[in-house]
């Protein structure tokens, strides 16, 4: 087992010093360098840049070759390249999928120096990296100083024993051009996505303004996950009432039957999924899984449901506290997300509190102004359209049924011995039989029709479109449904009700003259006695 440390190689490099270069090594650099120089310039792309540096090294070197990022604490494989510098996606789907980075750019990542391995025993690569590469010898160069390394290059061959010291003097030496290339593409990338988290920012704010609840803006929220970082399944997950199992779902450019499945186990669940969903949203932040494995997602859930193989779940909440998440992540991939991504995420995960918060108070606001228009026109008793709206909307009705022609039937309704009701019975036998009628008439007026309390005892029906004859039919059903509603509320013989009809344009050109003939006719069917009367 051979595992050393090729430090002498960094400080020669770093000296401006060339060391024993072989020709070949030298040769090797100049193209390393030449290749570096024109891809920077032909992109902008850190994940083209990491490429394009190791198709050149592997080419070179005539081994494969690996880029890790440093990220924090955590240590992702960013590119890598097959010893023909070509590109393989079987082996990215393989780096992809470890639990851990390999033990030698750790290595390397703390100590800021080179590490050479030359046989399949050293710890420094022995395990899962190992067994399912293959390797039996190894070079990993820190892409920074010591205390500032960014990246990890690691070269890697089946063969043991096959990296001299001239290759990796010269691989050190080229390194340091290598360094300057990924600085400038971390930078651009920076700059990139700040830009891009900056865009989404302005773009969520602008499309959020006009949510009118907070799941619409959480469903805003959702779409531009789905659009910047081009996940292919995104959810949102709301609960309105954090006592109550329901839940509110969203799904973003999901194909249908991938729709269906997040319903079917949301509906499948019930109070599992609400409760797991409490779970979820408990977390302080975002959550991000790169590579799912078996046993890691729960069984029978959506993202087992799904097949997703990578996924973040962020958090949402308003001013009540959490409110729900958004899962979003990849079915064809695992996905290590990178820096800005989790930036973005983190930023976004801020935002989507406040314009949440907004549309939440613009709801609450909404519901009053409509609670208050509706007790400002409806009967605070039977909940019917009150006088102040049926004189709106005899005016309306009228307008439009001039405009077309029409005809419009009104219907005034009186209680007959209303009085002795109160009287006997008390004023509660009173309302409830007033509340009685009212459902009444609800069962039997039309949609497009309108029924009001006028006060008192006093009803009124507008009858869009009806002539007498309909609107006399229409009487009828009133008296036998008002009939059975007296029976129900076990009032006294003789209580009913009086309806006089009238209709446009034949009793009156305008509301005042209907009203007046309506009544004069309600009052004459009072007198006689035969219930309705135009």
């Amino acid at each position: 087992m051979v595992s050393r440390e090729v430090y002498p190689a960094t400080v020669a490099a770093m000296s401006g010093t060339t060391g024993r270069w072989s020709l070949t090594g030298l040769r090797a650099a100049a193209g390393i360098m030449r290749d570096l120089t024109e891809g920077a310039a032909a992109t902008e792309q850190l994940s083209a840049l990491a490429m394009r540096i190791c198709r050149t090294q592997a080419y070179h070197a005539k081994a494969r070759a690996t880029i890790f990022l440093v990220q924090g604490d955590r240590i992702v494989p960013y590119s890598s390249a097959r010893p023909d510098g070509k590109a393989d996606a079987r082996l990215w789907g393989l780096c992809t999928r470890a639990a851990e980075p390999p033990p030698l750019t750790i290595a390397v990542r703390d100590t800021g120096r080179p590490q050479l391995v030359a046989d399949a025993a050293s710890p420094l690569i022995a395990g899962w990296w190992r067994d399912t590469f293959g390797l039996s010898s190894a070079y990993a160069i820190p892409l920074g100083p010591p205390g500032a390394v960014i990246a990890v290059l690691v070269f890697d061959r089946p063969e043991p024993d096959t990296f001299d010291e001239a290759f990796c003097t010269a691989a050190v030496a080229a390194a340091s051009d290598v360094i300057a290339v990924l600085e400038w593409g971390l930078l651009t990338e920076n700059v990139l996505s700040d830009q891009r988290i900056n865009a989404a920012t302005r773009r969520l704010l602008a499309e959020s303004a006009g949510a009118t609840s907070a799941f619409a803006a959480a469903s805003t929220v959702a779409r531009l996950v789905h659009d910047v970082l081009s996940t292919e399944r995104t959810i949102v997950f709301y609960q309105r009432d954090p006592d109550l199992p329901e839940l509110e779902v969203a799904t973003v450019g999901m194909p249908s039957d991938a729709d269906r499945v997040v319903r079917d186990v949301v509906a499948e669940l019930g109070l599992s999924a609400a409760s797991r969903l409490r779970q979820l949203s408990s977390t302080d932040g975002a959550v991000f899984f790169e590579t799912l494995r078996p046993g890691m997602v729960r069984a029978g859930g959506i993202a087992e449901r799904l097949g997703v193989r990578s996924y973040l779940s962020l958090p949402l909440s308003t001013g009540t506290g959490r409110v729900g998440h958004i899962l979003a992540g990849d079915v064809s991939r695992a996905r290590p997300w990178r820096p800005w991504e989790r930036r973005f995420i983190g930023q976004l995960a801020a935002e989507a509190t406040l314009v949440m918060e907004s549309a939440r108070l613009r709801e609450i606001d909404q519901a009053n102004r409509e609670r208050l228009l509706h007790q400002a026109t409806h009967d605070a008793l039977t909940d019917l359209a009150n006088r102040r709206a049926f004189g709106v909307w005899l005016t309306h009705a009228l307008d439009t049924a001039a405009g077309a022609g029409q005809n419009l039937s009104l219907l005034l309704l009186d209680v007959d011995r209303f009085k002795s009701v109160n009287d006997t019975l008390g004023h509660p036998a009173g309302d409830r039989l007033l509340v009685e009628v009212a459902r009444s008439l609800l069962d039997v007026v039309r949609g497009p029709d309108l029924a009001a309390r006028l006060g008192g005892d006093e009803f009124a029906v507008l009858l869009a479109g009806a002539d007498h004859w309909q609107a006399e039919t229409v009487a009828a059903r009133i008296s036998e449904a008002v009939d059975a509603a007296c029976r129900r509320a076990g009032v006294p013989p003789g209580v009913a009700i009086s309806i006089g009809i009238s209709v446009y344009p034949d009793d009156g050109a305008d509301g005042e003259a209907l009203l007046q003939a309506a009544d004069a006719a309600m009052y004459q069917a009072k007198r006689s006695g035969t219930r309705h009367r135009r």
